[in-house]
């Protein structure tokens, strides 16, 4: 039990002095964070490459939208007529909701089948 009670007390104290060192530490470091944020310099260049960066992603966007409908023609003058045979692109393209059946239900039913039927047997 005295093991027990010399241990404890020593974490505690090791904690308590340790929170303060940590504390002392990070206000260090908080406080030379701030003077480099203040400096006119850093705020100068940091405006600079947020331009940059949003003029970069600007011309993206242009031309990811100019090069989109060349990429979808030349994906479709590939395929042919390959498109015909992928199930969810059957009868109305990639408006069909993925399946042939009608709007609501997810599976066609199998012929012979009664699941599905619109009276529920």
């Amino acid at each position: 039990m005295r093991y027990r009670v010399t241990f404890f007390a020593g974490f505690a104290i090791g904690f308590v002095l340790g929170t303060r060192a940590g504390r002392e530490r990070y206000e260090q470091m908080e406080r030379a964070a701030r003077s480099v944020a203040g400096n006119p310099a850093v705020r100068q260049a940091a405006g600079s490459v947020i331009a940059g960066i949003t003029r970069l992603v600007t011309m993206g966007k242009e031309k990811a939208a100019s090069t989109m409908p060349g990429i979808a023609e030349t994906a479709r003058h590939k395929a042919g007529g390959r498109f015909d045979r992928i199930p969810g692109l059957r009868g109305g393209g990639a408006t069909s909701g993925g399946h042939d059946g009608p709007p609501g239900q997810r599976f066609a039913p199998s012929p012979g089948s009664t699941h599905g039927s619109p009276d529920g047997t």
